[in-house]
């Protein structure tokens, strides 16, 4: 603290010295008992009498006058001395004075510094007064002390208002009578708030971050205005009469409002008389609403001070002042009183603490110290504040002449910060802080944001903070420039004395902001944002032609910056006026372009801009609001949307408006869709238009119909205003106005096209000729494919002048796209060429809609060939429509209209129908002849079974069959059983969509207008001989017969087969095929051809059974054998079904009976690898074996298996099919894994070092020998069975697989855990092809819970990676790729040190081809496992590189394997086994001569020389076998020598 005293005069002796020393003494001692009687309080009264009261009153008074802290008089004379001084010495003293610490004083304790507020100088905890200067949906912009700027979220208001967003958050969405509370409807912007900072965002300490780092670290001040956080260090006692607070309405009473005051226990009341004028003049005559945050003064406070009334008239709360009655308990009542009367109230004494003080109190402070850069003031007697320059409303040179030591002054309190060392407190002289004016906003409306100012005079300079700057003609404000707003370049530090930017230079700026509190301009001098044409987006006017450069292309359109800080958006359909297949090498980065703003939301921040050519270069005014719009007007829009009825056109600012149907062009438009495009440009004319209901109605047809004028006399004379014409055909032609309708004139060929004839009447004026004018009859027409052929190109012609047609590029649309239209001359041919003189009033019009009459001969040409119908023209604007069936009676031709027919096509037709409210005529072409169409069909009443029917494919069915289109809304369906005489695969491909068909009609029910139809030959021609006669009803069929029909449905108790068209059959589980098919629905689908026995028909019931069996249907085949057929020793014929590293497994020929031939059994010699020798599907002859040999191969092996019985019991119940994929057999290893280990294996088994094998493990021995004599029938086979060989699981899951088909799934369930109570806890293997048996049923036919209960109880009793493992293969049979993925990451996770983890997801990613996630995950596994498993894990992801992804990458990854491992002659075997399986034959020869060039040892030369030799004698030719002996000689004597 600063204050005036000094040392006490060393002349004790005097009188007055001592007299001083005493007063001072009883106050010292006064205020140690009030402080005292504060910290611990006590009842009765006052321990000082009246006179003392009226003493010390006294003396505090005077003292006053002479001391800002209660110094002594001695102390006071010293202080004069040193202002008189101070005056000789004004201009050092000044100087000396900075924002810097400033020594200490003569009292030994340190002066308060006076420092500018900062971002750098705030902290956390911090209050300050600010005003609203933005209010939005979520928050509240508060503007701070100098220039800074903080939020209010809508959650840091009051608790109220917290909670009622809470409630919106968590109510559904569909609930509307929630809503976030509107908070333009609580605040006002230039309303003055207590706010205290709750959290500070991008520091300026940032040490370690770069450069780039910190220029994109947005500072961001968060703050609160809740009364319970602003006002949490006021003390109860401190609470007094003339005090303000912000306050929070917490109930609407009768009589009044309850303030929470955020102080516990202390609540304020405000009756409604004293909220009057605020409501009325501030909150909209509003009454206030719970929540709503309110700056208050206190009026009075009761003795309890448990609720305190206040008053929220802003006037009465800007006079409050802050006086702290209980510190000043010891005055008499009077004095306290008398001190609210007081103008400028003085308080000798402090408050009970310091964070009772609050910012926004107006306080009467004295002068303490006078520096350059502000004033030091004390308040209360001990407390002292700083105020800055920039708040003390006087220029730098005139502190010293206006502020004096020991003068009053009138303050309010502006930021309070007790949380830092030492405290701060800061306050302000400005009049509109002083006077908290609430209509803080006069800068905003005289200097908008962007105004630019020619001249501001630099008057202080902050060397770190910015300028303080004056501007020419308006010196009734100042203006602040931040340093980092001062130029372009960045500007560490500034000079008042030296550089471009000190004192008195003269600069343009330019308006950013304004700084309510500081009532200061915030201004830039960066020459790029000078001379920017927008400041902010709402400066963007809609309609105005922009200028940016292209940021980028997005999906959503083109970026464009318009400024550095403003972006526009350009939709994809606002790129260019024809579609862009590559519009990003139209629109690079950088380019400059033009856009038409259509939109500019400056609270959204959002620009639209339209770069199409039309909209940017268009001569028509520009339609922004409803109200601009007047009928007649044209004006350039955008198709944005079709409708049914019309086209829905926008303009700028969103401006819509309906095209009706009828509107949209001279000819008739059935589907706009299809005649304009989303996003087309076009030019509208106003219809009618209503501003109040937003309604605007337009028509694309601008052009009115020119009136008729009779020809001059004299056309060399036609001096009319007419635009003059340039070198015309007819030099009697003088201006345009010649070209009168009815004129015979000369006209030059321009070129001909399908439909029209364009003419250069002269070199400025053009001509047209439409197809329908050029020729007066049919006759006429001799090419009637190219009618306009005749006419050649570059000739002269006479035409008639028919009158004006505005076009572009010829063309007869009443939509121009951009630029002006051109004036065309529509002509015609159609006149007779002796007579030069033609009357227009005789000339012939064009044929409008109205002048058609049924039966009326027209010639017509082509202008648009459907699938449907063609497309004429029969006037120069009138097109119509002949339908495909009224085209020809030649099938073929109606069913390929588009190779019979070309555009400009003439045809002589006549007219079938006219609608002229739909402007629709219908049209039949009588060119070679009239069309006589058989039995056509206009209504069902008319058609009777027998007739023959001509009808259009609507939709071919491959299951369901054929729908024909007969007439109007009137369909037959052909079943499929009806189309050919002949059953075929998929006999709907037949009849394809749109082609024309001759039908029979089966049957007609009138009610429900079901028309059954039949294309087949006997019925239209009555054919004899027919291959698949038609079956009608159960009476068509005998039993035993062999018939065809299509699988109606596939169901779960069988197929269901149409056999005619009313007659379907069934065929059960069992009779589908000879072989056990557990997934038998995958082999049929609806529509499927099939052959069928009939087994029995019964007609009472309406059922036909029938079967599928092919030993049934064909007598040749007999019935397959089963086990008991087969006797040991006997030759038998099979297919290879699997190739394991045990055996292969065989299908016996014409049998039901699978079998395993063990590894043992395949050859006398001893055979390394048998996918060489066998492969899947391959023919083998073999020897029966005898069932105890393969009990012994068995116990070899944990995938031998028995053989097995898969024929079941015709007359059972019907079976729950088992999923694709279902595992029954406990398999531990998967497929793929195993296909994996056979490539090492292989490699392995021919290398010649000497490697321990490691032995398989042993399974126990599972004694089902009766399975091998009869396969179980019943529950209680194998019950008997289970007794014998408890431990077996492959009996429990075989009985298990006999519940399903029972479709018994508990009962499977059951099954599975007596089978895990029985197996002995030793057979761990047995135990864990049950749980995988188990997992795999819930998987199949349980829930995800029930699965995931199962594989939880399995990782407790197993090994839990062969459990992971389990599972997550049954999910990649099952086609759950999702979850196996799910789980293949959990699974690396838990045992990142198993290579074979690693690997085996490796290759899943690789059959997902998800190829990129298979290489990233070998990076992550070589991260995670030991380092002794490295080459391993590279050389397992190679192979899998070569098998199912890219094999040059598989040869990189080995290439780098060898280049560090050149010694390794497995991993060479290995490399070479699969370049041998790439198949390139280069690449693999110069990789065996690479290892063979190798240094190794003889024996392992030996091996890869064998390794080659056999090599190039399956894939070689003698040469090359010839080679690699040369090589081995070459070896063999190069180590010999």
């Amino acid at each position: 603290m600063v204050a005036a005293n000094k040392k006490e005069g060393k002349n004790t002796g005097d009188p007055a010295a001592k007299k001083r020393k005493q007063q001072e003494d009883v106050v010292s001692a006064v205020a140690a008992r009030t402080t005292e009687e504060f910290n611990f309080p006590r009842g009765g009264a006052s321990v000082l009498t009246p006179l003392e009261h009226k003493e010390i009153n006294r003396k505090a008074d005077q003292d006053v006058l002479f001391s800002n802290d209660g110094g002594s008089a001695e102390a006071t004379g010293e202080g004069e001395h040193a202002v008189k001084k101070r005056k000789k010495s004004s201009g050092k003293a000044a100087k000396k004075s900075t924002d810097a610490d400033t020594e200490p004083d003569s009292t030994g304790k340190e002066k308060t510094k006076i420092e500018s507020l900062s971002y750098k100088r705030l902290n956390v905890g911090m209050t300050l007064l600010g005003c609203i200067s933005k209010i939005t949906d979520l928050n509240l912009v508060i503007s701070l002390p100098q220039q800074l700027v903080g939020s209010v979220a809508i959650t840091e208001i009051s608790d109220p208002i917290t909670k009622a967003v809470e409630a919106v958050a968590q109510a559904e969405d569909d609930d509307e009578s929630n809503s976030l509370p509107d908070l333009s409807a609580l605040f006002k912007v230039g309303q003055w708030v207590r706010c205290c900072i709750i959290q500070l965002t991008g520091s300026d300490d940032q040490e370690g971050i770069s450069m780039e780092k910190r220029s994109k670290q947005k500072r961001k001040i968060d703050l609160s205005i809740k009364p319970e956080i602003v006002n949490s260090g006021v003390s109860v006692n401190d609470m007094t009469k003339g005090m303000s607070l912000g306050m929070a309405v917490q109930s609407v009473e009768d009589h009044g409002y309850i303030l929470s005051t955020g102080i516990d226990g202390v609540a304020g009341f405000c009756h409604n008389k004293d909220a009057k004028t605020y409501i009325e003049s501030y909150n909209n005559g509003n009454p206030l609403v719970e929540g709503q945050v309110i700056q208050c003064g206190i009026t009075s406070v009761p003795e309890n001070k448990r609720t305190v009334n206040v008053s929220l008239d802003p006037a009465q709360v800007a006079e409050t002042s802050v006086c702290i009655q209980g510190s000043l308990s010891f005055l008499s009542q009077a004095h306290v009183a008398n001190t609210f009367f007081f103008t400028f109230p003085q308080f000798d004494e402090p408050c009970s603490v310091i964070n009772s003080i609050v910012p926004g109190n107006l306080i009467s402070a004295n002068v303490a110290a006078v520096y350059a850069n502000g004033l030091v003031v004390s308040f209360m007697g001990f407390f002292e504040a700083s105020i800055d320059l920039a708040h003390l409303d006087v220029k730098a040179q005139d502190i010293e002449s206006k502020y004096k030591l020991g003068q009053k002054l009138k303050a309010r309190i502006l930021f309070c910060s007790f949380s830092t060392s030492p405290k701060r407190i800061g306050a302000s002289l400005l009049p509109n802080i002083v006077d908290l004016k609430q209509d803080n906003t006069p800068l905003d409306a005289q200097f908008p944001i962007g105004m630019i100012f020619d001249r501001v005079i630099v008057k202080r300079v902050e060397s770190k903070n910015g300028l303080i700057v004056e501007i020419d003609g308006h010196k009734e404000v100042n203006g602040f420039v931040h340093i980092s707003r001062v130029s372009d370049d960045r500007i560490e530090s500034l000079s008042a004395t030296s550089g471009d930017y000190k004192i008195d230079t003269v600069h343009r700026a330019r308006v950013v902001g304004h700084s309510l509190v500081d009532n200061v301009l915030l201004l830039t001098m960066e020459q790029s944002v000078v001379d920017q044409k927008y400041m902010r987006v709402s400066d963007v006017q809609v309609g105005t032609i922009v200028e940016g450069t292209v940021l980028k292309l997005t999906e959503a359109g083109l970026v464009v910056n318009l400024t550095s800080s403003i972006t526009a958006l350009a939709p994809r359909t606002h790129l260019a006026d024809i579609k862009l297949t590559q519009p990003e090498k139209k629109f690079k980065a950088g380019t400059k372009v033009k856009g038409l703003v259509l939109v500019s939301d400056g609270q959204k921040k959002k620009v639209i801009i339209s770069v199409k050519r039309s909209l940017v270069n268009s001569d028509l005014p520009v339609l922004t609001r409803y109200e601009d719009a007047k009928p007649g007007m044209l004006i350039h829009g955008t198709i944005s949307s079709f409708r049914p009825f019309g086209c829905i056109v926008t303009y700028c600012n969103n401006v819509r408006a309906l095209a009706p149907i009828s509107e949209l062009s001279e000819t008739f438009v059935k589907d706009p869709s299809e005649n304009f495009q989303l996003g087309q440009t076009v030019k509208t004319r106003v219809l009618s238009v209503e501003p109040s209901t937003a309604s605007l109605r337009v028509s694309f047809k601008t052009t009115p119909s020119p009136p008729k004028e009779k020809p001059a006399k004299d056309a060399k004379k036609s001096t009319s205003g007419g635009k003059p014409v340039e070198n015309p055909v007819d030099t009697t032609i003088v201006n345009t106005e010649d070209y009168a309708p009815g004129r015979i004139t000369k006209a030059k060929v321009a070129s001909v096209k399908e439909n029209q004839v364009n003419l250069d009447l002269a070199d400025n004026v053009k001509g047209r000729i439409h197809i329908t004018e050029a020729f007066n009859d049919f006759a006429d027409i001799k090419n009637l494919k190219h009618p306009l052929r005749r006419i050649r190109h570059g000739a002269t012609i006479d035409v008639l002048v028919l009158g004006l047609h505005n076009s572009k590029s010829h063309t007869y649309l009443p939509i121009t796209h951009r630029g002006k239209s051109q004036a065309v001359i529509e002509c015609s041919l159609k006149f007779n060429a002796d007579a030069m003189d033609v009357d227009q009033e005789t000339t012939k019009k064009p044929v409008e809609i109205k002048d058609l009459s049924v039966g009326e001969e027209f010639t017509a040409f082509v202008s648009e060939i459907k699938s449907d119908s063609l497309m004429v023209h029969i006037g120069t604007n009138l097109r119509a429509r002949i339908a495909k069936m009224h085209v020809s009676q030649d099938v073929q031709v109606l069913n390929d209209l588009k190779s019979h027919f070309v555009v400009g096509q003439a045809l002589n037709t006549k007219v079938l129908s006219v609608d002229e409210e739909k402007n629709r005529v219908d049209l039949t072409n009588i060119t070679d002849g009239e069309i006589v169409i058989q039995n056509y069909v206009t209504d069902i009443n008319a058609l009777d079974k027998g007739v023959i029917v001509q009808g259009t494919v609507t939709k071919a069915d491959p299951a369901r069959g054929v729908v024909v289109k007969l007439g109007e809304h009137l369909f037959g369906k052909i079943h499929l059983t009806d189309i050919a005489d002949e059953f075929a695969q998929n006999p709907a491909k037949q009849l394809e969509t749109g082609h024309l068909v001759k039908c029979y009609v089966l049957a007609v029910d009138k009610e429900t207008k079901k028309i059954d139809l039949s294309t087949r030959q006997s019925r239209l021609e009555g054919a004899d001989t027919v291959a698949d006669p038609e079956i009608n009803s159960l009476d068509d069929i005998k039993a035993d017969a062999i018939i065809k029909g299509y699988v109606q449905n596939v169901a779960d108790k069988g197929l269901f087969v149409f056999v005619g068209r009313d007659v379907v059959g069934r065929v059960k589980i069992s009779e589908l095929s000879d072989d056990y098919v557990k997934v038998w629905k995958a082999m049929f689908k609806s529509g499927q051809l099939v052959n069928a026995k009939v087994l029995s028909v019964n007609k009472e019931a309406n059922q036909l059974e029938l079967t599928l069996k092919q030993s049934a249907i064909d007598p040749t085949i007999g019935p397959k054998k089963t086990l008991s057929d087969f006797t040991a020793g006997e030759k038998v014929g099979g297919v290879v079904t699997a190739v394991k590293p045990i055996g292969v497994f065989i299908k016996l020929e014409n049998s039901v009976v699978s079998g395993l031939c063990h590894i043992s059994q395949i050859s006398d010699t001893t055979i390394s690898d048998i996918s060489k020798i066998y492969s899947i599907d391959g023919m083998v002859n073999l020897a029966d074996m005898d069932d105890s040999d393969e009990e012994e191969e068995e116990d070899d092996d944990e995938e031998a298996q028995d053989i097995t019985m898969d024929d079941s019991d015709e007359e059972s119940v019907e079976a729950l099919p088992v999923a694709a994929g279902f595992s029954w057999t406990g398999e531990t290893a998967p497929a793929a894994e195993e296909e994996s280990d056979e490539d090492v294996q292989e490699s392995d088994a021919d290398e010649p070092s000497k490697k321990k094998k490691k032995k398989s493990k042993e399974v126990v021995e599972d004694k089902t020998a009766d399975l091998s004599s009869q396969a179980p029938q019943v529950a209680a086979d194998y019950e008997r069975l289970l007794l014998g060989s408890p431990n077996s699981s492959y009996l429990w899951i075989n009985y298990m697989a006999f519940q399903l088909q029972l479709s018994e799934v508990d009962k499977a369930r059951e099954i599975g855990e007596r089978a895990l109570n029985k197996i002995s806890f030793r057979e761990e293997q047995e135990k864990l092809n049950v749980w995988v048996a188990m997992m795999n049923l819930e998987n199949t036919f349980g829930t995800t819970e029930s699965l995931e209960a199962v594989f939880k109880r399995a990782i407790i009793v197993c090994e839990p990676k062969k459990v992971y493992l389990q599972l997550v293969k049954i999910y990649e049979r099952s086609n759950k790729t999702d979850k196996a993925e799910e789980l293949w990451n959990l699974t690396v996770k838990k045992f990142s040190q198993s290579s074979k983890v690693w690997t085996l997801f490796g290759m899943f990613y690789l059959q997902q081809n998800n190829v990129e996630g298979a290489r990233e995950l070998l990076q992550r596994s070589l991260q995670s496992l030991p380092k002794r498993k490295h080459i391993k894990t590279i050389v397992k992801f190679a192979q899998m590189e070569f098998k199912f992804g890219e094999a040059e990458r598989g040869r990189t990854i080995f290439e780098g394997v060898m280049s560090n491992y050149p010694k390794r002659v497995d991993l060479w075997s290995i490399y070479l086994d699969m370049e041998i399986r790439a198949g390139e034959q280069d690449i693999i020869r110069r990789l065996f001569q690479r290892v063979t060039s190798m240094k190794h040892s003889s024996k392992k030369m030996k091996f890869f020389f064998k390794k080659w030799l056999s090599y190039e004698k399956d894939h070689g030719t003698e040469k090359d076998i010839d080679e690699v002996k040369k090589r081995a000689l070459a070896y063999v004597e190069s180590i010999s020598s």
